[in-house]
C-alpha cells in the first residue's frame, strides 16, 4: 500500500512539474537584433511559459499575443547568421532541441524539437511557421515558409548535429510558433 501512495505523489508532483501554464506576456530575448520569444505558443494568444515545452502545434495563421507576430524569414535569417550567431544541438530539461547564443551579448535561446503534423502524418524535428506567403502553384494552396531543423541522435550519429533549410507547408499543416516581438 506504502508503495502505490508513493507512486500516486510521483505521478502528481511530475504532472505538477511539466504542467504547461499558459502565460500572455514573454520577458523576451534579443538575438542578433530581432526580440524572440523565450517560450513556443501554448495556444492562440498565450505563450507556455517554459522554453523547454513544446506548446501546441498549430495552423499558418498569427496566434501571437497582442504586441508579437509570426517571425519573417529575414528574422530567422538573423538567427541563422553564423557569424553572429553559434548554434547547437541543446537538451533542456530532457527536452531535444537547438540553443542559439548571440555572439556579442551571450543572450540564448531554445528551440524545442515539437515535430510537426503535415495530413496525418507526425514529423519529426522542429518546425517553425514565418510569416512570409508562397504560393505553391495553382492546384496547391497558398501556404507559408517555415523554418526547419532536425535533431539526430548523438548516439547513433555522433557527427551529424544539424541541418538548417527552409521548406513549404500548406495553411492545413500545423507547426509550431516562436513570435518575434513587433517593432
Amino acid at each position: 500500500m506504502n508503495i502505490l501512495i508513493i507512486i500516486i505523489i510521483a505521478v502528481v508532483a511530475i504532472y505538477i512539474f511539466n504542467k504547461v501554464t499558459a502565460i500572455k506576456t514573454d520577458p523576451g530575448v534579443i538575438i542578433n537584433g530581432v526580440e524572440w520569444a523565450t517560450c513556443n505558443l501554448a495556444g492562440s494568444g498565450s505563450f507556455t511559459g517554459k522554453p523547454e515545452h513544446k506548446g501546441k502545434l498549430l495552423g499558418q495563421y498569427d496566434h501571437c499575443p497582442p504586441g508579437w507576430h509570426l517571425p519573417k524569414r529575414t528574422d530567422f535569417d538573423a538567427l541563422l547568421d553564423k557569424d553572429k550567431v553559434s548554434i547547437e544541438k541543446a537538451n533542456l530539461n530532457g527536452t531535444i532541441g537547438m540553443r542559439f547564443v548571440d555572439k556579442d551579448t551571450g543572450n540564448s535561446m531554445f528551440l524545442p524539437a515539437a515535430g510537426c503534423k503535415a495530413g496525418d502524418q507526425y514529423r519529426k524535428g522542429g518546425y517553425y511557421w514565418c510569416d512570409d506567403a508562397v504560393d505553391l502553384g495553382e492546384d496547391r494552396l497558398v501556404g507559408r515558409w517555415s523554418y526547419k531543423f532536425m535533431v539526430f541522435d548523438a548516439e547513433a550519429n555522433p557527427n551529424s548535429i544539424n541541418v538548417s533549410y527552409y521548406t513549404k507547408f500548406v495553411q492545413f499543416n500545423k507547426l509550431s510558433i516562436r513570435a518575434v516581438r513587433a517593432k
